[in-house]
């Protein structure tokens, strides 16, 4: 493996992303990068694709720029908010005390919002996020981005007094927003509505994931 290749995994595993998440994220396809990360290919024509998709600089990829020139470059700490479930609706709606803040790449894009954490639990997003690993969030409220078709987000349903979470893949079809499972399961097939018939209850984006962190 080349310069080139050790930098491109270094910055997508810095993020959490496996290589058919970059792939999505920044329009190439995944056998490019696979054949990248396996080889001693100097560059590509999918440079300014990767190194914009992962916020760094594309000299810094190909060892044109040392480690300092990287965007992305350094970790912080995200504080871990709750639990989420990654299958059913997971209530929790407490702060939870005992667990250490989980390492989070600061984005640029982000850069004045503080990143935090959520935990997952269940398996209905394990194409992307396994149960056990942590979701890395900004609030919505405070993103400076419209919410996109593709986008990975934290939803809450509030009804009768609590709060519920779960994490799952934004489609828009017909003009309606719909939340989907990303599983190998195939129990995890069915969307859920952003604007539910049910008028009792209330569904909500409380985050968009803009990262993973898994414990080794």
């Amino acid at each position: 493996m080349g310069i080139f290749g050790e930098r491109l995994v270094a910055a997508r595993r810095r993020r959490g992303w496996r290589q058919a998440e970059l792939a999505r994220r920044a329009g190439v396809p995944q056998q490019s990068i696979q054949a990248i990360e396996s080889s001693d290919q100097r560059s590509s024509k999918y440079l300014h694709q990767l190194a914009s998709a992962l916020e760094v600089s594309g000299a810094w990829l190909i060892g044109e720029a040392d480690s300092s020139e990287g965007a992305a470059v350094g970790v912080t700490r995200a504080p871990v908010r709750g639990l989420v479930a990654a299958g059913l609706w997971q209530e929790d709606d407490r702060q939870i005390e005992d667990e250490t803040p989980v390492p989070a790449s600061p984005n640029p894009r982000y850069s004045a919002r503080p990143q935090i954490a959520y935990h997952v639990v269940g398996n209905s997003m394990d194409r992307l996020v396994a149960d056990g690993e942590y979701v890395i969030c900004i609030d919505f409220a405070q993103s400076p981005m419209s919410l996109r078709d593709g986008d990975i987000v934290v939803a809450e349903r509030r009804r009768g007094g609590t709060t519920e979470r779960t994490v799952k893949r934004v489609r828009t079809r017909n003009g309606l927003i719909e939340l989907w499972p990303e599983s190998n399961d195939p129990t995890h097939r069915d969307p859920i509505k952003l604007a539910p018939d049910d008028d009792a209850t209330e569904v909500i984006v409380a985050g968009i994931v803009i990262g993973f962190y898994r414990p080794i």
